[in-house]
């Protein structure tokens, strides 16, 4: 949330000084404000502003000179703080801060992050394939912009909408019911957020944001916080619609994005490995990421949702014949089935099948996934485990059973079924019978 963080230096000469880096609106706030700080401060912020324009990620530099009493007294009740058992993390935040007063700015940087290989790519596929992509970082929003016009986020034919600035909740207000009357059905639209509005958004305007955004082709939040990261992802997760979100970062700043997500995806790169150690999945490149979603995704997707259906299937496959025969024997409790087979079925006779086709089945080569992105939207529809579905499975399940038991009955019980002197089979001989019927056309199945 304090949008920069400091770390303690001595020089060779015994100097000490804080040094602390982060977004110009935290580093800023914490600089002097005498004149020639200010002429400083407008400055940096132009070059900022020069640097954002261009794609480069900024950030602004100060530093305070600490006496040896400074440090030791800020060292021991920063200790302190950290041992508190209630309220640590405010005791923390209020000894940073009181140390991190009186600053004096040092300038700015700007770094070019190169886009990896394949990311335009990816996030078309992703477009395409009807997942929905917001890009929450803590740029800021010129850097942020620009940035999502490179790697195709933002396309040029979009109308762009921008929710920045915001100072109470009757102008957030105002500002989103604007909005909503600028967009319209036959258009594409992207949304620009600063993490300064989104801390009134998400007061009382949660749901009218994420109607805005729902509405919006692509969604960019900048100058956001870890905190305000976690708080868009549970936002999503906790609408109405209750979509599955997946979370992905490379960084110690998606971390707790990634936690509060269905599904933590973890990027190997250049800022350490915190993300990927908290993650479900590690990969490392952006771009694998297409075939994760759509070719992995695809397929386990699919054996999950047969190996549910399955299981109903089976089960009322081998039971509904205990109805049937019920209907006979006068409802006595006696059971068609040996107990052995009872006790055997799922755990040996149609259990190897399904566990083959749960973990090898590729109902589509990956290659033809890869190219035909549109066809994971049914899987995002949740189709192959939707009610149609579900009864479909159950009605083949009725049917096989009825098949399987009255046709045997009829051979069985027939004057020429086979058996010496005209005789009828037992219990025994048409339980097993059907027993053995029921296997194999379930495990055909």
């Amino acid at each position: 949330d304090r949008k920069c963080m400091s770390v303690v230096v001595q020089e060779e000469s015994g100097k000490i000084w804080l040094l602390t880096k982060g977004a110009e609106s935290s580093v800023l706030a914490r600089c002097c404000d005498d004149t020639k700080q200010q002429r400083l401060h407008q400055a940096t912020l132009n070059h900022i502003n020069d640097y954002a324009m261009l794609g480069l990620r900024t950030l602004a530099v100060g530093r305070r000179e600490l006496s040896l009493q400074q440090y030791t007294d800020f060292a021991s009740q920063l200790t302190r703080a950290k041992q508190m058992l209630e309220d640590r993390e405010a005791a923390v935040r209020e000894v940073t801060e009181r140390m991190e007063a009186e600053l004096q700015l040092l300038g700015a940087t700007g770094v070019e992050d190169l886009l990896q290989e394949g990311v335009q790519e990816t996030l078309e596929s992703l477009r395409v394939a009807g997942i929905k992509v917001w890009v929450l970082t803590g740029d800021k929003i010129e850097t942020a912009v620009n940035i999502a016009f490179s790697c195709g986020h933002f396309k040029r034919f979009m109308k762009i909408l921008y929710v920045n600035g915001l100072r109470d909740h009757d102008t957030a207000r105002h500002r989103l019911a604007q909005c909503q009357e600028d967009i319209t059905d036959d258009s594409f639209y992207g949304l620009v957020v600063d993490g300064a509005s989104l801390q009134l958004l998400y007061g009382n305007l949660k749901e009218e944001f994420y109607q805005v955004c729902r509405r919006c082709t692509a969604v960019v939040c900048c100058r956001m916080s870890p905190r305000q990261k976690a708080e868009t992802v549970r936002l999503v997760k906790k609408s109405k619609e209750s979509p599955v979100c997946a979370a992905i970062g490379d960084g110690a700043n998606d971390v707790s994005m990634i936690q509060e997500a269905h599904v933590g995806l973890g990027v190997m790169g250049k800022e350490g490995r915190q993300a990927v150690r908290c993650s479900d999945f590690a990969f490392a490149r952006f771009r694998f990421l297409k075939k994760v979603l759509l070719v992995h995704g695809h397929w386990y997707y699919i054996r999950v949702s047969t190996l549910v259906q399955y299981s109903f299937y089976k089960n009322v496959a081998f039971i509904t014949p205990q109805i049937f025969f019920a209907i006979w024997n006068a409802f006595s409790t006696q059971s068609i089935y040996e107990s052995l087979a009872l006790t055997m079925f799922n755990i040996t006779f149609t259990s190897l099948p399904i566990i083959i086709y749960g973990l090898f089945d590729q109902n589509l080569p990956p290659e033809l996934l890869l190219d035909r992105a549109e066809l994971y939207r049914n899987n995002a529809k949740n189709s192959a485990m939707s009610w149609f579905n579900f009864f479909k499975w159950n009605c083949f399940a009725l049917w096989h059973t009825c098949v399987m038991y009255f046709g045997l009955m009829f051979v069985c019980f027939d004057d020429t079924c086979g058996l010496p002197d005209a005789q009828t089979p037992d219990l025994g001989l048409f339980g097993t019978t059907l027993v053995s019927i029921c296997v194999f056309v379930i495990n055909l199945k």
